[in-house]
């Protein structure tokens, strides 16, 4: 395996632990770092997809996007407590 094939999928990994970081940043860093994230990952996907075909290109893009999609906000919302006289 070359320098590049292993890069190409290092890259990708690196990327992943990053995704998995930012529900932990700030709230108003959070959009930021999505933003970055989806800017730096267009060309490791094609990095990805030139060395190792469209069948792993394909399966990466279905992860970050389900990845990028489904991050925790980090802030739990609580449900407010009926009024009184209210029935819950």
């Amino acid at each position: 395996m070359s320098r590049a094939e292993l890069l190409s999928l290092a890259l990708p990994a690196l990327w992943l632990l990053l995704v998995w970081i930012i529900p932990m940043l700030r709230a108003e860093y959070r959009r930021h770092a999505l933003r970055a994230m989806v800017v730096v990952g267009v060309p490791i996907l094609g990095w990805l997809t030139l060395y190792w075909g469209p069948i792993m290109g394909i399966g990466a893009f279905a992860v970050g996007l389900i990845l990028l999609v489904t991050l925790p906000s980090g802030t739990a919302r609580r449900p407010t407590p009926p009024a009184q006289g209210e029935m819950p």
